[in-house]
């Protein structure tokens, strides 16, 4: 009856649940019905035979019933009346599962712990609904296993041996005091040889888009190949022997591997594979060699994500666009450190694609030479709690770029339609180099108060971000941040001599040139991804920028098939009563916290002004002593010797004081945390009792009304005496 309920109490209509209680309705009514009827037909002469016959009549249409859900459950037409659409899979999702090879059928191992913290029920709830509608809806192509797993479990240890999956450590709050509890909610998908784990889902986790991304990447027995260009940034982490540190691998590669085949491309050497797609993270870091490598692939019609950020603020050690290469480490490293090591000409890419960076003196900005690159600034935050400087640059959907009612995110690009918010920290800008012949679609542009910072000014005024205001040169348009950039081979080859040459010995035959630009390197910092996965409910921060970067690489590898699934966030419905209620006594319990605190505050202050008052009388005695000249050495070192014993007398004085107040004070907060922890559980039962209790009082109205009714109606033109 429990799995029954679950389709109404996630807003879901399905003729197989209506079918089963209605069989039950039906079933308890003729029940009724007989046994209402039991005084007129026991007092026939085949009475006792008749007792058999309704008990077999009632076997039957119990069977009946039962028949009837099965049959209504092999053609279940279900419909989801929430108000977002929050229990029905995306159409994109049902056309993908509908496309599965039936000859790789996908099975789904579930480690979900039975209870969870209150923070991760809703996730729980929304993994376990979308693995029931998968394997539904998979037709028998997917196959879903649910494992109630605890720690310190011979499922635990399973789950760990096979698939790696390991509880995760969550903060918990239980009845007013937090704790740290161990949760599995992961999943394995094997599909033959090849296997996707998803460790965790968090709470900002996309559930729908998980599941169908690992589904669909397991049953398919080849996967898109991404190569990373190894540049200076390091994504993939490694060990460094300068500092002697190991440098952490990005988030980033993790996501990318539940999807691609991930290669790192050494542009040391010509890059003669073709990938799907690539992905280049500060180019400018890349040596003379292997700018032109690199440069000859993009030519090659290499589609290409790049990302080259002017000043790296969140990525600590990656330089910035005009900044020298980091040091190197290894043997040759002292050596190489004294000649200093080259960068290759960024103009060389830049006149490639038919794009620039803006710098300060309207010129390109390449190697280090030149005029220095630019930081964007916008006035524009649109979370007043979160203090941040204006090279902190938001871009959501209320943000009119050009005016007129335009986004500055592009709602006709696949990429960036339909995304909500994004942060681009100390991004740089992007335009197109004159007379340049490219297709440039602007995906992520600033509105009109925004202007530029040159970086110079940035790095003399570092750790001081109000210092920053007066050398911000406001811009008369928008910036774009992020592109598309599409370029005919033709119109890319006249740009660079060397392709000329190549042209006139018959190499004419240049494929079109793809990619997409974006300003900052900072939106792919493992801090601002696991934004994603735990969302920051005090600033209510919430960013795409996972999902704009996963965008563009589906994007660029011609792969769409989970973009709109990636976009979309199902909105729950909370219990706004329960939650109206906890925030005012949440209010008044922070109010009653901040009075003891300043409270406290205040009687420290007026201790050690006391202190302070006490000694220095003693200090006034000993200088007016020295200053008669009455007073021998022998009274001089015994006012001395007092004036120490009374320092120490008063420093022990204000401890003890201190400390007792300080008791005071964290005893009148534990009991406030007891009184908000009391309140909201008085507030929850509240809202059970009548939960349980409402919901009986109209079927037991009419029950009463239908009872006494007949009663009166059974009683109308009988005589009183044959009444009992």
């Amino acid at each position: 009856m429990a799995e029954q309920f679950n389709d109404f109490g996630r807003g879901i209509l399905s003729l197989s649940s209506v079918s089963y209680f209605l069989g039950i309705v039906i079933v308890c009514l003729y029940v009724a019905m007989v046994l209402i009827g039991r005084r007129h037909w026991t007092g026939r002469k085949d009475g006792a035979q008749m007792g058999g016959h309704f008990a077999l009549r009632t076997v039957a249409l119990i069977a009946a019933s039962f028949g009837v859900v099965l049959l209504v459950r092999s053609v279940d037409v279900r419909a989801d009346l929430s108000e977002g659409q929050i229990s029905s899979l995306a159409a994109d999702t049902r056309r993908l599962l509908a496309e599965l090879d039936p000859e790789r059928p996908v099975e789904i191992t579930a480690y979900v712990s039975p209870v969870v913290p209150e923070d991760y029920t809703q996730t729980r709830l929304t993994l376990l609904n979308m693995l029931r509608q998968f394997q539904r809806l998979g037709g028998g192509k997917v196959k879903v296993e649910v494992i109630s797993t605890d720690p310190k479990t011979e499922a635990a240890a399973l789950a760990r041996q096979q698939f790696g999956i390991e509880p995760v450590s969550v903060l918990a709050r239980v009845r007013g005091a937090y704790r740290e509890e161990e949760v599995f909610l992961g999943c394995a998908f094997t599909s033959g040889l090849e296997k996707v784990v998803v460790p965790f889902f968090d709470r900002g986790t996309p559930v729908e888009y998980e599941l169908i991304r690992s589904v669909c990447t397991a049953n398919e027995q080849t996967r898109k190949r991404l190569g990373v260009v190894t540049t200076d940034a390091e994504l993939f982490g490694g060990f460094d022997m300068m500092t002697g540190s190991q440098t952490p691998r990005q988030p980033l590669v993790d996501e990318l591997e539940k999807q691609y085949e991930v290669v790192q491309v050494d542009p040391s050497s010509p890059i003669v594979e073709q990938y799907d797609v690539m992905l280049a993270v500060q180019p400018s870091s890349l040596g003379p060699a292997e700018m032109e490598n690199f440069v000859t692939a993009v030519k090659a019609g290499q589609p290409v994500a790049i990302f080259e950020d002017p000043l790296p603020v969140l990525m600590v050690g990656v330089p910035g666009t005009s900044q020298p290469r980091r040091s190197p480490s290894g043997p040759m490293a002292m050596f190489q450190q004294q000649q200093g090591q080259p960068k290759g000409d960024l103009e060389l890419l830049w006149n490639t694609l038919g794009v620039e960076l803006i710098t300060s003196g309207g010129q390109p900005s390449f190697g280090g030479a030149g005029p220095s690159p630019v930081v964007v600034w916008q006035d524009y935050n649109p979370h007043p709690k979160l203090e941040l400087p204006s090279q902190f640059v938001f871009v959501d959907q209320a943000l009119e770029s050009l005016g007129g009612g335009v986004s500055a995110l592009n709602q006709e690009s696949a990429v960036t339609s339909g995304l909500q918010e994004m942060l681009f920290p100390f991004p740089g800008g992007l335009r197109t180099k004159e007379k340049a012949n490219v297709s440039f679609s602007p995906l992520a542009r600033t509105g009109t108060r925004s202007g530029t910072i040159d970086v110079a000014a940035i790095l003399g005024n570092r750790g001081d971000s109000r210092m920053l205001q007066a050398f911000e040169q406001p811009g008369q348009e928008a910036m774009v941040l992020a592109a598309s950039v599409q370029r005919e081979g033709q119109a890319a080859a006249a740009a660079q001599p060397q392709a000329e040459e190549a042209s006139a010995e018959g190499d004419d035959k240049a494929k079109p040139i793809q990619a997409i630009v974006v300003t900052d390197i900072d939106l792919l910092d493992g801090r601002i991804f696991g934004l994603r996965d735990r969302p920051d409910e005090f600033f209510a921060l919430d960013f795409d920028n996972v999902t704009f970067v996963l965008n563009i690489l589906d994007e660029l590898a011609g792969d769409g098939r989970f973009i709109e699934i990636r976009k979309r966030k199902p909105v729950h419905r909370t219990l706004e009563r329960i939650e109206a209620a906890v925030d005012d006594a949440r209010a008044q319990a922070d109010e009653e916290r901040q009075k003891f605190i300043a409270e406290f505050d205040e009687a420290e202050r007026e201790a050690n002004a006391k202190m302070r008052e006490d000694v220095g009388s003693f200090e006034e005695k000993v200088r007016d002593m020295e200053s008669s000249g009455t007073a021998d050495s022998q009274e001089l070192v015994a006012a001395m010797q007092q004036l120490a014993s009374q320092q120490r007398l008063s420093q022990r004085r204000l401890e003890t004081k201190i400390e007792g107040m300080r008791r005071k004070r964290d005893a009148e907060v534990d009991a406030v945390e007891r009184r908000l922890g009391a309140a909201v559980r008085r507030e929850q039962d509240r809202q059970k009792w009548l939960a349980v209790l409402l919901p009986p009082i109209p079927p037991l109205v009419v029950a009463f009304f239908v009872f006494f009714r007949r009663r009166a109606r059974e009683r109308e033109g009988v005589s009183k005496s044959r009444l009992r």
